[in-house]
């Protein structure tokens, strides 16, 4: 439903009365068929439909150039519609954007921290998804079949056989998402959310379409749940930047456990230990996955703690 057009800016959207919710979904449609759809046929047409050692790199190439063509410069221009400014360094689109305010770097350290420490108790909410969808709803074949389609396309993209390589799939995997999902999802989105409903419930729903728009039915929860707290960084913090570093950081320490693993011997890790970290059998009721899970979620909530009282001082001096 249309709302009336009450904020300040005079761009085409508002001018036609159209609500935030309304745009956002029109962004999330428009934004879906350019990268998924556009970008997946093309991608499919010139490198192929399957990553392998021969064609990695032009994947590597595409998904690059596309989340920069497909996701942030739309983002960018959509913003436009807005504030009727189309220029990204405008001041009013930067303020759109949250992008005009920074924190402290103890800010940022500890809401960087947040996501470093979750990361633990995601990778087991991953593994409860897992084994509810094969044992709980019947899908115990389809549901490995997709674990092994995205660990597959996941460890292909991700794997570095130097430094040199690993740096640049740390800018394919880890950097270049966190800027082009972050303009998308936490600088259009979320943003449209709150103007139009409360805080706590933007970013839920941020968090939520983030998780739900990456396509990965294997690792929904785990996507929706660090979509919230980015999101929740986002309402805190008042800055797009610092969900950039936490996206970056979340992302790359994805990758360097691939790198680590995938270069065992010059790590030091036996050929058990890489093994069992890369089983594709989750053992939920495993000692070591619950005291893992259970004290990366205690960090995470001793983290989250000391960033509100760090920021809240911030937000005094400032």
């Amino acid at each position: 439903m249309n709302l009336p057009n009450t904020s300040t800016y005079n761009g085409f959207w508002e001018r036609q009365g159209f609500s935030p919710i309304t745009v956002n979904f029109i962004v999330l449609a428009l934004l879906f068929f350019l990268y998924q759809i556009v970008g997946g046929v093309i991608s499919f047409l010139v490198a192929g439909g399957s990553v392998t050692d021969e064609n990695v790199g032009l994947h590597r190439l595409f998904q690059t150039l596309f989340q920069v063509l497909f996701l942030a410069v739309p983002a960018l221009w959509l913003v436009g519609l807005h504030t009727g400014r189309f220029s990204p360094t405008d001041n009013e689109n930067q303020a759109f954007l949250a992008l005009n305010r920074s924190v402290s770097s103890e800010v940022a350290v500890w809401g960087v921290l947040g996501a470093i420490a979750l990361n633990p108790f995601l990778s087991y909410v991953g593994d409860v998804q897992f084994v509810v969808l094969s044992e709980g709803f019947g899908l115990k074949e389809e549901v490995r079949e997709w674990k092994k389609l995205f660990d597959d396309i996941v460890e292909k993209l991700a794997s570095a056989k130097s430094v040199g390589e690993f740096a640049a799939v740390v800018g394919v995997m880890a950097l270049t998402p966190a800027i082009c999902e972050e303009v998308v999802f936490r600088g259009l989105l979320q943003r449209n959310f709150s103007r139009a409903m409360s805080p706590m419930r933007s970013v839920v729903w941020t968090g939520a379409i983030f998780g739900v728009y990456h396509l990965n039915p294997i690792q929904t929860l785990p996507l929706i749940a660090i979509g919230i707290y980015i999101s929740y960084l986002r309402q805190s913090s008042g800055t797009l930047w610092l969900c950039v570093v936490a996206h970056f950081a979340f992302n790359f320490f994805s990758v360097l456990g691939i790198f680590i693993l995938n270069n065992a011997d010059r790590f030091g890790l036996s050929p058990a230990v890489v093994q069992s970290l890369k089983t594709s059998e989750p053992e939920l009721l495993s000692p070591t996955a619950i005291a893992s899970a259970a004290i990366s979620l205690g960090l995470f909530v001793v983290v989250v703690q000391q960033y509100e009282r760090v920021l809240k001082k911030h937000n005094e001096e400032s």
